[in-house]
Parts: structure tokens; sequence; C-alpha cells
């Protein structure tokens, strides 16, 4: 499946004909499991088994976005091989241990300290379980903090749901990114007319794409709202400086 290229006349496209109360997608019989597995990989049936802990929060649960990123991953590992990958509110991990299946060079895990034990756990139980795939690379757990050299590959599943952190994660992904580094954004649609001025921002920054089934619209994942966006950093763009 393509990405095609997203700009503001793009964006009524997918904006959902009606009002609809926004959900997780994911009902509360799969985000009540303590263990689910995840298909990651088709071609040999690679699965990953995940902890989930509702205790947590929404970062103790596998919700529509991330499982988007795993099928994007699945469908363009050639994003991930080689790479330096960064999570950014990894929550279970499962985004990030699915790229691992694809070739990275390391794979970073970040996330609030309070979600990170399950982070820890869920690596974990990948490493042990599939190690002829992880013991090749480094596999970090840790909180975010603004690192010393940019990544070649960010996950990001589900991060503009608080308008509050909205200018806080666009500067986040400019000091984590350096030219040609690219961004895998999952992000659930909620209030189009907001949303969009954030990524009106990223435009200035990174190149737009849309993850898509026909190469003309976005995929909708799961008919839940949930689109996939690829962001390349723009050549000449500046560095972070927080």
């Amino acid at each position: 499946m393509p990405f095609v290229a997203w700009t503001p006349a793009t964006w009524a496209m997918f904006v959902p004909t009606k009002a609809t109360t926004p959900t997780l997608g994911v009902n509360y019989l799969q985000a009540s499991q303590k263990q689910i597995e995840i298909a990651v990989d088709s071609s040999n049936n690679a699965r990953l088994t995940i902890s989930q802990d509702m205790s947590l929060g929404v970062g103790g649960v596998l919700w529509n976005c991330g499982r988007a990123i795993v099928q994007a991953l699945s469908r363009h590992p050639e994003l991930v091989r080689g790479h330096d990958v960064l999570e950014m509110g990894c929550g279970t991990g499962a985004a990030s241990l699915a790229a691992g299946y694809y070739g990275p060079r390391s794979l970073l895990l970040t996330d609030l300290c309070v979600v990170l034990p399950l982070t820890h756990i869920n690596a974990q139980r990948a490493l042990q379980d599939h190690p002829d795939v992880f013991s090749a690379m480094d596999v970090a757990v840790r909180e975010f903090k603004c690192p010393k050299h940019p990544f070649g590959l960010v996950l990001c599943s589900d991060c503009l749901y608080e308008p509050s952190v909205f200018g806080d994660f666009v500067q986040s992904l400019i000091d984590v990114t350096a030219t040609g580094s690219r961004v895998l954004l999952a992000y659930k649609q909620r209030i189009p007319e907001r949303e969009e001025q954030v990524f009106l921002g990223l435009s200035k920054l990174f190149t737009v794409q849309l993850y898509s089934a026909d190469a003309i619209t976005g995929l909708n994942f799961d008919n839940d709202n949930v689109f996939v966006f690829l962001l390349t950093r723009r050549s000449g763009a500046p560095r972070g400086t927080t």
C-alpha cells in the first residue's frame, strides 16, 4: 500500500461526514485482557505476546493507533531496516517490538515512568521468546529525554489527543530528527479543525504523506477514524534547540 502526498486540500477527504463520538476503537473485552497476541509479519506467521494493564490508563493497552502502526510496518519494512528507531509514548511497546522484526540497528522505547514497568515486561518477553530476532540489536527502555543524536525512524501512536501538549510534541519531533529522518505517526481523528493546524505546522518542516489503500485517499484503519502519516524531515529545516 502506498503513501500519498497530504495537503490541506486533501484534509476534507477523510473528515467524517457526520459527527461521531470519539472512541479508542478497542472494546472493553480486548482492553481488559492481561495478554494478547498480535500478528507481526504475515510472511512467516510471526507473532508477539503483549501484556496489558488497564490500571495504568491509556498507556497500558494496545489501542488501534498502535495496531495501525504494526500493520503499516509489516507492509513497509524498508522504513525500519538499518535505522535507529525511537518510539515516543510507547505504552505496551508493541509497535517498537514489531519494528524489531525488520532489521533496525537499535530500538529505544520511551514513555512516562509509570508505564515503563509494563514496557520492560513486554521487551523482556520479546527478547526471551524471539532471541533470533532481537539478540543482534540494542533494545533499550527508558523515560523520554532529548537524545544526543537524531533517529532514522520515530514511531508515534495516538500522540495528538491532548491539545495542551501539541506544541511540545512538535518540538520533540524536531529535537529527535534530522534531514531525511522519518516519523510514522498513527493519528486518531477527534476534532479535525484543531488537529489540522498541527499538520500544517509539521508540513513546514516535514514532507507529509498519508498511508493509502488506493493511492488516492487515506486508509481508515478498522473504520475507526485512525490514519497513518509518514513525515520526512526536509533538508535545511533547523534542528531543535530544547
